[in-house]
């Protein structure tokens, strides 16, 4: 079986999310950075049967389920300059992504009859899970103007083994415009996506998260 969240369970397709981002340049060349996004968010359905006729009896079942999907990222790494020239930079990346799930819901439930309850149950779980990820990439940047530039980079990471296949992808590509000399304004399109499949005789998973859309952010440097 396969279970869609946001058209099977109404998640929205569509959320602000946010992000912060800490980077430090040592020697020439090199930083340390780590950053982190979040996307949470709810869903609420209510179904209701028709009424029916049992033994000279009206029933009619409602059940209602209540869900949060909280999906934290937070990245780490180290990037080191390979290329550099007046309008042109591209660095190589070595990091380790960290995505933690978490699910909270439940599911409430009745028959009743006429205007009586004849059943009724309440029940709600919770459950998370961290999945570490190893990664490397690139990244690059190009000067069009003074204060004018394009932005990008790629993160992956592939593992297959007889047993397990897990991949992750981290793309970004934009722009920025430098407003003072500490403070630049950036504009990206990003998709980020992980999965994974576990298979044996016992047991066959897979589980698969991915979100794109624009980013605006601020950077400050000092």
């Amino acid at each position: 079986m396969k279970l869609d969240a946001e058209s099977h369970l109404d998640l929205a397709e569509k959320n602000l999310s946010p992000y912060v981002k800490i980077e430090y340049n040592f020697d020439s060349g090199n930083s340390v950075y780590a950053d982190w996004r979040s996307l949470h968010r709810h869903a609420r359905s209510t179904i209701s049967s028709d009424p029916i006729n049992i033994l000279g009896s009206e029933f009619k079942a409602n059940a209602t389920l209540d869900l949060n999907l909280d999906i934290d990222i937070a990245r780490i790494g180290y990037a080191h300059r390979i290329v550099s020239t007046d309008n042109f930079n591209l660095d190589a990346m070595l990091g380790l992504h960290l995505m933690q799930i978490s699910g909270r819901g439940g599911i409430s439930a009745n028959i009743n009859e006429g205007d009586e309850d004849w059943l009724s149950f309440n029940t709600k779980g919770k459950k998370g899970t961290l999945a570490p990820m190893p990664n490397v990439g690139i990244r690059g940047s190009y000067q069009l103007t003074q204060n004018l530039g394009l932005t990008s980079h790629l993160e992956a990471f592939m593992l297959s083994t007889r047993l397990f296949d897990g991949h992750l992808m981290d793309f970004n590509i934009g722009a920025y415009y430098q407003i003072t000399d500490s403070l630049i304004l950036n504009a990206s399109y990003n998709h980020y996506e992980i999965g994974a499949e576990y298979g044996d005789s016992l047991l066959n998973a897979n589980v698969g998260v991915d979100f794109s859309g624009p980013m605006l952010s601020l950077q400050y440097t000092f």
